[in-house]
């Protein structure tokens, strides 16, 4: 019943938000969007965090010549997140997992690659972790 509910939910969002251009209203609808706080919910989460932050940097840096170039400028330095997030950053103590300095040199080879992200293949992983989940 709840799974059925959440789908029905984030159905309607999509659909309401998948045209959307302004930036404050798709900041309103990420912060709307919510995966239950299961135990399931955060093991999905944890599944494919990285890989939804590395999509969504790997647009921010496409989208942008100027920071593209920037980012690809850091080669080959190692990127550190200077917040004290645990996750994302060092943490307080530097033994952090640093997971958006580690996404940020993962976007970096890319593209100095010149590769390309398959948006579609990703999607269906996400969705297919989703399913299985929750």
């Amino acid at each position: 019943m709840q799974r059925s509910l959440l789908e029905k939910q984030n159905d309607s969002l999509n659909k309401k938000y998948k045209d959307e251009t302004d930036p404050k209203t798709a900041f309103d609808y990420g912060q709307s969007y919510n995966l239950p706080m299961s135990k399931k919910g955060i093991e999905l989460w944890d599944s494919i965090k990285k890989d939804v932050m590395i999509a969504v940097l790997f647009l921010k840096f496409t989208q942008n010549p100027l920071l593209r170039e920037m980012l690809k400028a850091t080669n080959p330095f190692t990127i550190v997140q200077l917040k004290i997030d645990p996750v994302w950053g060092p943490g307080f103590d530097g033994n952090g997992l640093n997971l958006l300095g580690k996404c940020l040199m993962d976007v970096r080879e890319i593209l100095l690659k010149g590769q390309e992200i398959d948006f579609k293949k990703k999607y269906e992983k996400w969705e297919k972790a989703y399913k299985e989940k929750l």
